[in-house]
């Protein structure tokens, strides 16, 4: 009989050291479920931020391409305004 004691209280032993390892287990997953939400949620970031930047890179060249046209037309004009003869053409030019 004292051996059966001995045997059952083994058992609880290690009965209660496997619901302590379950238990740290699932709290092994929770703790892994909330790194995956939080890795998620950056990656969602990351990309909101991406798809910002190539807007803005893409407002860039096109405000560049514009500032280029402006600056031909402007150059253009002050040629012509170098070359005006007499004040007619300089008033038309002004327009």
């Amino acid at each position: 009989m004292a051996t059966q004691i001995t045997q059952l209280v083994s058992l609880q032993e290690l009965d209660q050291c496997l619901q302590r390892k379950e238990q740290q287990l699932e709290e092994l997953y929770q703790q892994v479920a909330v790194i995956v939400a939080e890795k998620e949620a950056r990656e969602g970031e990351a990309e909101e931020r991406q798809q910002r930047i190539d807007t803005l890179e893409s407002q860039r060249r096109e405000a560049d391409g514009q500032l280029k046209l402006e600056e031909e037309k402007i150059k253009e004009k002050r040629v012509r305004l170098n070359r005006v003869r007499n004040e007619r053409e300089l008033l038309v030019l002004q327009r």
